[in-house]
């Protein structure tokens, strides 16, 4: 029996303790969360761009388009589609092969070179797009495809370069990942 009331006293006590202390929990003030929006107001741009490094993110602006990874995929495969409409068939092929021969037997003129830059940053796919508006090569999306098999993505040197629309994309690729 004593056994008991030395358990159903510590028990009653225990309880007694946990409300008291429950109450004091209550009653204190309550600190409000710190990622409310008007918080973020008092921060600098630097100062949230580091937080978001720190947790392997970047800022992007309100305005920017931002896909889900469905979204990216659908459109992935949309432009896939449009590249591989553009490629040439088979007989196409054959027929400018024909025609590469045959002008290989004439005299060859040289196409004008033209200066073209890469700047720090610049992506296979703006190098890309730059060479088509320069007219050095006549698809933008080939030229990726062709970068992404080959790997040059990540080897584009900065600098200076000389190019003409002549050239294939091997030899291209060749001048962009090496050192002007």
């Amino acid at each position: 029996m004593i056994n008991k009331r030395n358990f159903l006293l510590g028990l009653g006590s225990g309880l007694i303790l946990g409300s008291v202390l429950l109450q004091l929990m209550l009653a204190a003030n309550p600190e409000q969360p710190k990622n409310t929006r008007s918080d973020l107001s008092s921060y600098t741009v630097e100062q949230l761009e580091g937080a978001a490094e720190k947790l392997n993110m970047r800022l992007v602006s309100a305005d920017s388009k931002v896909y889900t990874v469905n979204q990216l995929n659908d459109l992935f495969k949309t432009k896939e589609a449009e590249w591989r409409a553009s490629l040439p068939s088979v007989e196409q092929k054959q027929t400018k092969d024909n025609a590469i021969s045959a002008s290989s037997n004439e005299e060859k003129t040289e196409a004008p070179k033209k200066t073209f830059k890469i700047v720090a940053g610049m992506s296979l796919v703006k190098v890309s797009d730059k060479l088509e508006e320069l007219g050095i090569v006549d698809s933008s999306a080939k030229f990726v495809a062709y970068g992404k098999k080959h790997g040059i993505n990540s080897k584009i040197r900065t600098g200076t370069y000389e190019l003409s629309a002549d050239q294939t994309f091997a030899e291209i690729a060749k001048t962009i990942t090496t050192r002007p």
